[in-house]
């Protein structure tokens, strides 16, 4: 298995493959990550940045160990990873802002790193989708090293001052606890009255440990219409493109299907449990064809798939 994880680790050994960080500032990625900086490989000051960052992480939660605190760090390390470790690729910027959108009800600066960081985001699969067209298209005059010019590195510029304005903070701000509903709870950052009044406004309705309370109306419908509706503008409107599966699509939706006809895994690098999520909901919603879905066999085949017609079918190609 370590080797699976290391063979996986090696196969990008670039400074930055497409992700608008720390490596991508000078406007140039898929660099090799060995080259040298002082006494050190990048790849290798790449993971020393990670460490020390988690390092000051793990110091600052230890001082308070609660849940606000433990969820800052969260979003602080993630953000960590995709800024400052070489080897990215664009979508590793996903799991910081998550956590980055769920630190929203403990300070202002949140909500403004959350707004910057889908920003960077969606530039960065923008520009995902270039990279792929000028590769695949083998389109000439085109440095795919660097397809947008200044604008890489005002996005990556973008992607890191976030990350370290938001780290200072978390690093550099002082306690202040103060009594709510549900006890004691610290308030990061509330200084002035009026931020401890915000924080109590918040807290009614936000508790990291508990969850959301009871949604009110007609406030709370109203946004969650506006989010739902919005959602499925981005999810469904022009669903069909691009046409054909892209990046690791290939390997994931293929390895499905490669798992329900009781094929080898083409591709393995990478843990089974999300491929085997996508096997299941191709059972479900017939992603392959019939025989292979949970209203074609048992759900017993439908999970181990038909080896014997697997087997007569290799037997005929191999004769």
């Amino acid at each position: 298995l370590g080797s699976q994880y290391l063979s996986g680790a090696n196969v990008y050994p670039y400074n930055s493959v497409n992700a608008f960080n720390l490596w991508a500032l000078k406007g140039q990625m898929w660099v090799p990550d060995s080259q040298p900086i002082l006494f050190l490989s990048q790849g290798r000051w790449g993971i020393f940045l990670v460490l020390a960052a988690v390092g000051l992480i793990v110091w600052r939660y230890l001082q308070d160990r609660t849940s606000q605190a433990l969820l800052e760090g969260c979003a602080i390390a993630t953000l960590a990873f995709f800024a400052l470790a070489t080897r990215m690729h664009e979508r590793y910027l996903f799991n910081g802002m998550l956590f980055t959108i769920v630190c929203l009800p403990f300070a202002r600066r949140y909500l403004w790193g959350a707004v910057a960081l889908t920003v960077v985001l969606f530039a960065n699969l923008a520009y995902s989708l270039d990279y792929l067209h000028v590769v695949s298209n083998n389109v000439a005059g085109v440095n795919a090293q660097n397809l947008w010019g200044l604008w890489t590195t005002l996005l990556s510029a973008a992607a890191v001052g976030t990350f370290f304005w938001l780290g200072y903070c978390y690093l550099g701000t002082a306690e202040t606890a103060t009594a709510g509903s549900t006890g004691a709870r610290e308030i990061r950052g509330a200084a002035t009255p009026s931020a401890a009044a915000a924080w109590q406004g918040a807290r009614h309705w936000f508790a990291p440990r508990e969850g959301l309370a009871a949604m009110r109306l007609p406030l709370d419908y109203a946004i969650m219409a506006v989010l739902g509706i919005g959602n499925f503008i981005l999810s469904f409107v022009g669903y069909w493109w691009p046409p054909e599966k892209v990046f690791d699509e290939i390997y994931f939706a293929r390895a499905g299907e490669e798992y329900l006809q009781n094929l080898r895994i083409y591709e393995n690098t990478h843990p089974p449990l999300s491929k085997l999520l996508i096997t299941f909901s191709m059972m479900l919603f017939g992603g392959m064809p019939k025989g292979h879905g949970v209203g074609g066999w048992t759900f017993l085949n439908a999970i181990v798939g038909d080896r014997k017609s697997t087997r007569l079918n290799s037997s005929h190609i191999t004769i």
